[in-house]
């Protein structure tokens, strides 16, 4: 049976204008925690009951090694992620190169199946 897959984003689904907002309201700074702990028990909760693998497609994929982002992952306080691959950044169409999510994600899930020991 195939693992399902969750194709993560980081700002916006971990990093949250709320948090921020709320957390610098209330200590003119984010002391170091830039994930929302609500976001963060949320997402825990998901990998307990679904036990997906992670593929990052945000781009924090292009500063970041997957090694990186596991330990930061953790370091925020998400535990068992699975983290598996990065979608490409830019994707060939028509000629041109771009840069949209989707495409990018559609070119990672192509090779998965049809290269799944190259990824």
């Amino acid at each position: 049976m195939n693992k399902p897959v969750i194709f993560l984003d980081v700002d916006g689904v971990f990093v949250t204008e709320r948090y921020i907002r709320e957390e610098y309201a209330r200590t003119m700074k984010t002391q170091g925690r830039a994930f929302d702990p609500r976001c963060v028990a949320e997402f825990n909760r998901i990998l307990r009951e679904v036990d997906p693998d992670i593929v990052v497609s945000s781009t924090w994929r292009i500063l970041h090694t997957l090694e990186e982002l596991d330990a930061y992952f953790k370091e925020q306080g998400i535990v068992g992620a699975r983290l598996i691959g990065r979608t490409p950044y830019g994707v060939k169409l028509g000629g041109q190169t771009t840069y949209r999510r989707g495409f990018e994600i559609q070119a990672y899930m192509n090779l998965l199946i049809n290269k799944p020991e190259k990824i």
